[in-house]
């Protein structure tokens, strides 16, 4: 698994620095250029694409003393909430709920189960791809700052836009065909 000075190392090479890292701590100007950027880039980059490797479940409470008026309750997102994907459970709720300042707006009482992706810290837990993706994307933030090459930021991007096809063929070979639920409306339409 990748670490912090492997992958601070691809983005670098990919905007063509010799300058390399030895220590996460390392006073250099790359070394700057890349801690000042990787939390946001990490987060950009995890909200780009439903990752398998960061997706979790999560049965959420209604928050008290929210007004929620026409809904008939709030539930909070789990902090480490970057991007909803589905409501799960209850059914009448999977398509009619609204997403508002951090909090799910719906009809029910509780509780919600909720699919999202999630802030993975750990580069460890990253998949291959995603690491591909993430250097090539950081590289794209900081090669202004390190080369001052506009054609060399042009290329990372082409290479971020790359990765990020080739993650998202991969994940969807990795899990089973999307089986649509048909919603409250196409049931009373056709029924």
């Amino acid at each position: 698994m990748a670490d912090y000075v492997t992958i601070a190392n691809l983005t670098l090479s990919l905007i063509g620095e010799d300058d390399q890292l030895r220590d996460p701590d390392q006073d250099s100007h790359a070394a700057r250029a890349v801690r000042a950027v990787w939390d946001e880039v990490r987060r950009d980059v995890l909200r780009d694409h439903p990752w398998n490797f960061a997706i979790a479940r999560r049965d959420l409470s209604a928050v008290e003393d929210i007004v929620t008026y026409p809904w008939a309750a709030a539930f909070q997102l789990p902090e480490d909430c970057l991007r909803l994907l589905e409501v799960l459970d209850p059914p009448g709720c999977r398509d009619t709920f609204e997403n508002e300042g951090g909090r799910i707006l719906a009809d029910t009482a509780g509780p919600l189960w909720v699919r999202y992706v999630r802030d993975v810290e750990e580069t460890g837990l990253w998949d291959a791809l995603f690491v591909s993706a993430f250097a090539a994307r950081l590289a794209f933030q900081i090669a202004d700052r390190i080369t001052g090459d506009r054609g060399r930021k042009d290329d990372a991007f082409r290479a971020y836009r790359a990765a990020l096809a080739k993650a998202k063929g991969v994940d969807a070979k990795e899990n089973p065909p999307v089986v649509t639920v048909e919603s409250d409306w196409i049931t009373a339409r056709y029924s």
